[in-house]
């Protein structure tokens, strides 16, 4: 869930960032005086519409490789993984347990396995671990 709450904040800067430099080049567009217009502006047009595809061209590259690399951080922090790698998940009344202080002696729990599950009843508790 964290990884995916960096995400959404990271792409949402990389499309603001991306969106200020189209807009500053746009407004410098949008700045060159009419009478300016003679036959050299063209060429001007084109490398100012040049420089922002180029611009737009290489925040999305950087948006997508960033895109990557977190959907494989996601995939290797999915639960089935970490319980391959030997991490098991209790749950108490369905619910994910975090901290020791969320039982109490007689709480049964569910403990989920790479493979399989067990049932246990909570006979003591140590929150400081």
């Amino acid at each position: 869930h964290s990884t995916a709450s960096q995400f959404g904040r990271l792409s949402v800067a990389l499309l603001q960032g991306s969106r200020q430099q189209m807009q500053q080049h746009a407004s410098d567009l949008g700045r060159l005086p009419k009478q300016k217009l003679t036959e050299a502006e063209p060429a001007r047009l084109l490398e100012l519409r040049h420089a922002m595809e180029l611009l737009a061209t290489r925040n999305l590259q950087l948006l997508l490789s960033k895109v990557n690399g977190m959907n494989e951080a996601v995939r290797l922090l999915a639960p089935d993984k970490l319980l391959q790698r030997g991490f098991s998940i209790s749950r108490k009344a369905g619910v994910a347990i975090r901290a020791a202080t969320e039982l109490q002696p007689g709480d049964e729990v569910v403990t989920q396995y790479a493979t399989g599950r067990s049932w246990s009843t909570i006979n003591r508790i140590d929150p400081h671990g």
